[in-house]
C-alpha cells in the first residue's frame, strides 16, 4: 500500500492513485508525484524497522556478571 497510502494523514485507499503519476488524498487533499510519495512511505517503514531493531537490541544489553565487577 506504500502507493496508496498518504504520508500526512495516512489515509490508505486506491483512490488516492487515480493515475499513475498523481497522488491525490482524498481525506486531506494533500498531492505529490506518485512515485516520490510511495518511496517516502517506504522510507518511514524502513527507518520504523530500523529503530525497533535498534531498540530491541538495546534492550538485549547484558548486565556485567560478578568476575567482570
Amino acid at each position: 500500500n506504500t502507493s496508496r497510502t498518504c504520508p500526512k494523514c495516512g489515509h490508505i485507499s486506491k483512490d488516492n492513485r487515480k493515475t499513475q503519476a498523481v497522488f491525490c488524498c482524498k481525506s486531506c487533499g494533500y498531492t505529490a508525484n506518485a512515485d516520490e510519495n510511495a518511496a517516502k512511505n517506504i522510507l518511514r517503514e524502513g527507518l520504523s524497522r530500523l529503530a525497533q531493531e535498534v531498540n530491541s537490541k538495546r534492550s538485549q544489553h547484558c548486565e556485567p556478571t560478578e568476575a567482570e565487577q
